[in-house]
């Protein structure tokens, strides 16, 4: 990657790039020489992207997107020097150019496989999306079989746009957690998502927003009891990690709503503070953390679906964080004070 462009012509640029172009060609013709040869097994591919063409505010991200497009997808352009177009808004055809926070994702999770719980829409199924985008082999567990395929071909067919390798295999439907370690093997993280949207009543108020005992019964299960079942299994899991994620209140959502999430997740924190101490003490010491969507001021909450859509966008930008590989122990004397039970609002 080249610096931008210079007041003096980019002279010295065009210089760089001659002398670059000649050593990628050499490395080029190196790398297949040795595979014909059987020493190595593949060769490597080799490019430099020039942003000394462009002088627009956007060059540098357009430059990076395309990058990381070029390191984690299986393009290979025969082309040694790639010119950042003089004009993006002209050469993309849009009035936007093409890039932006889903290709800072492409790669950051290359390898792994993250297992979801409550994977078939709304948070669980936007996360599945995200992390598949991020190089992640996907699996999703849901209670609706129809809404988890409908998922899986969404995110199968964004995938196939980006250009991934062999996409069907990256997103896989699974029955449950035991299904999904006895064919895939331990997940780099497993995350646990809500079952159940928030409901529009208030638990002890009678009139139309009353929330009978059946009812809060139920939210307890799908909001709270299910995340101690699956937690209670991945805590076994040597080399894995839970993230735990409560429930969101929608744009415009009721005051009722809004007061229940925050319950939820209050009670969930502390089940996650007591994991997270314990979990330390199994021989496994699976890391756990708790990300929340709801903030503890209503007028804080988004107003409206692109506010929403927004905050969805930080909210995996956080779980991508706390899912990202974990350091050894001895490597790092602040590995238990940031992964002990911490709860992350976003």
């Amino acid at each position: 990657m080249s610096n931008g462009s210079d007041p003096a012509g980019d002279t010295y640029a065009d210089i760089l790039r001659a002398g670059i172009e000649q050593l990628i060609r050499v490395w080029r013709d190196e790398a297949q020489t040795q595979v014909r040869n059987g020493e190595r097994k593949a060769a490597e591919w080799s490019n430099q992207i020039l942003r000394c063409s462009n002088t627009e505010e956007h060059g540098l991200a357009f430059a990076a997107s395309q990058a990381a497009r070029l390191l984690y997808t299986k393009r290979r352009v025969p082309q040694v020097s790639l010119y950042v177009p003089t004009t993006l808004v002209d050469a993309t055809g849009s009035m936007r150019p093409n890039f932006g926070y889903t290709e800072s994702l492409l790669g950051l999770h290359l390898g792994k496989c993250v297992l979801i719980t409550g994977g078939s829409a709304g948070i669980g199924g936007e996360l599945g999306r995200l992390l598949a985008i991020a190089g992640a082999r996907v699996m999703l567990t849901a209670r609706r079989k129809d809404q988890l395929e409908g998922m899986r071909e969404r995110i199968v067919r964004e995938l196939e746009e980006i250009g991934y390798n062999r996409p069907h295999d990256r997103v896989q439907i699974l029955a449950d957690i035991d299904v999904a370690y006895a064919q895939s093997g331990v997940p780099a993280a497993v995350i646990s998502t809500p079952f159940a949207p928030i409901p529009k009543a208030l638990f002890g108020v009678e009139g139309a927003d009353h929330l009978d005992a059946r009812e809060f019964s139920a939210l307890i299960e799908t909001n709270l009891t299910h995340h101690y079942r699956v937690a209670r299994k991945v805590s076994l899991f040597p080399g894995t990690r839970v993230i735990l994620v409560s429930p969101d209140v929608p744009a415009g959502g009721t005051h009722a709503q809004f007061a229940m999430a925050n319950f939820v997740k209050t009670t969930l924190h502390a089940f996650t503070a007591t994991l997270g101490v314990e979990n330390e003490r199994l021989p496994m010491a699976v890391p756990v953390n708790q990300i929340n969507l709801t903030r503890r001021m209503r007028s804080e909450e988004p107003r409206d679906a692109a506010e929403q859509a927004e905050e969805y966008e930080r909210f995996g930008s956080a779980v991508l964080l706390a899912a990202a590989p974990i350091v050894e122990a001895q490597e790092s004397r602040y590995r238990t004070r940031i992964y002990r039970g911490l709860a992350i609002t976003v």
